[in-house]
């Protein structure tokens, strides 16, 4: 006897409206739920708004899914820019290049249609406007099922 299964991937989003211990979910846009990834929160564009970095697998592991959804007064909207997109990942942030805004970095597997699945590493450089410039040649080694961290450890601000 054979057994199905099925499951539900969610991202779910809850805003507090102030200092209560009250939240409301955020149901629009509708997040792409994902497993075997990561997520982080961190405000991209200097607006004092956490905007939201997430990948990660979606269901039937036919893709990887890299997403970016900047936190607007109207509510979240997704960057048109379109990423490697990458599961089993791992995601940090940081301004590596000191122009003052948040770049991220993102280790896993590329998995898009049309190409061999490929660990990778890869830099996106904030560039102000909305836009990231992409860097895959670090010669980082890629982490699938791991984590990344980005330190200054020579305190040189960068």
């Amino acid at each position: 006897m054979s057994k199905n299964y099925s499951f539900l991937l969610a991202f779910v989003l809850f805003y507090n409206f102030g200092y209560s211990q009250i939240f409301e979910e955020i149901t629009e846009p509708a997040f792409q739920g994902v497993f075997y990834g990561d997520c982080t929160a961190v405000d991209l564009n200097n607006d004092n708004k956490k905007d939201i970095i997430f990948s990660g697998a979606v269901t039937g592991y036919t893709t990887g899914n890299t997403t970016i959804h900047t936190n607007t007064e109207d509510g979240f909207s997704q960057l048109e820019q379109a990423f490697s997109q990458i599961m089993y990942s791992s995601i940090t942030t940081g301004d590596l290049d000191g122009n003052g805004f948040a770049d991220f970095v993102i280790s896993g597997v590329r998995n898009e249609p049309g190409i061999t699945q490929t660990p990778v590493f890869e830099i996106y450089y904030n560039n102000g406007d909305g836009t990231f410039n992409q860097d895959t040649s670090t010669g980082i080694l890629p982490v699938t099922y791991g984590s990344l961290e980005i330190a200054d450890f020579n305190n040189d601000g960068i």
